[in-house]
């Protein structure tokens, strides 16, 4: 119940915090700093209240539907964006979509005006680039975060080419290899092993060209390769999907090229109702 209670107040405090929308200054005073001595006195509910505050000041909310027309569904989600901050690299930002999932406090179904609870939360990691990326790490980013952080709070990520990715090591390799096979010779990118498993009729056929021609804005998601995939012969293996493409690239640690590339053809799936 209390937990309940907690989650009411942070969803209050978090469309305080959300009600400005991207790019125009949040009208409302920033919730007090905390330091680690009045944590450690603080009762726990009064802690966890002071601390949901504080995350209501850097959530904003995503453009709900518009046109004027009556929502016909139930409340399923609610989704936010956390402030952009600096990653572990110069020119990465990152920040983290938070959806609020709900369920019905009566039997499933129902319309839009079917009393909902939040249930869960789903955070997921995304990243833009402001950029070039290097693949040797900065120490300035750990030295003095504040300059990166700045940089990347002023960039709304709705105006962004946002990627997702499992780590963001991941980013700096594919951003790497990329430029890598931009810069070479059309005949020493020949010898790269690269198969293009993709039907011969299809104008992404002649996936090669579109490899090497591949920018750090064609990436749209960085992933580990799936687990159950038979075909991979090298010991490290990073997916992307590029465009129209989704691309295995298998490496040795460390490697300035991969040793194999495949190539796919990349498959979308209808995004869901907007209601």
């Amino acid at each position: 119940m209390q937990t309940a209670r907690f989650f009411s107040a942070f969803l209050w405090l978090a469309s305080i915090g959300a009600c400005a929308t991207a790019g125009e200054p949040k009208a409302a005073a920033p919730a007090p700093a905390i330091s680690k001595t009045s944590a450690r006195s603080m009762p726990e509910a009064e802690l966890k209240a002071a601390a949901l505050s504080q995350l209501g000041d850097i959530l904003a909310e995503y453009p709900r539907p518009s046109g004027g027309k009556k929502p016909k569904y139930p409340l399923t989600d609610l989704r936010y964006w956390t402030t952009p901050r600096s990653g572990a690299w110069p020119n990465i930002c990152r920040y983290q979509t938070v959806q609020f999932v709900f369920s019905p406090l009566g039997p499933a179904g129902g319309d839009a005006d079917a009393p909902m609870r939040v249930s869960g939360l789903d955070l997921d990691d995304r990243y833009f680039l402001i950029g070039d990326v290097e693949r040797d790490r900065d120490d300035d980013v750990d030295r003095n975060r504040a300059p990166f952080d700045k940089a990347c709070a002023a960039r709304d990520p709705l105006s962004q080419k946002v990627l997702s990715a499992d780590r963001e090591d991941q980013i700096v390799t594919i951003v790497g290899w990329l430029r890598e096979m931009n810069a070479m010779s059309d005949e020493a990118f020949s010898r790269l092993d690269i198969v293009c498993d993709i039907r011969s009729d299809s104008p992404l056929s002649a996936c090669g060209a579109i490899i090497k021609s591949a920018k750090p804005s064609s990436i749209a998601s960085i992933r580990d390769c799936a687990r159950d995939q038979r075909d991979i012969r090298e010991p490290s293996c990073i997916a992307a999907d590029l465009d129209s493409l989704s691309v295995v690239f298998e490496a040795r640690q460390g490697d300035a090229l991969p040793l194999r590339i495949v190539a796919r053809e990349l498959i979308y799936f209808a995004d869901q109702r907007i209601d």
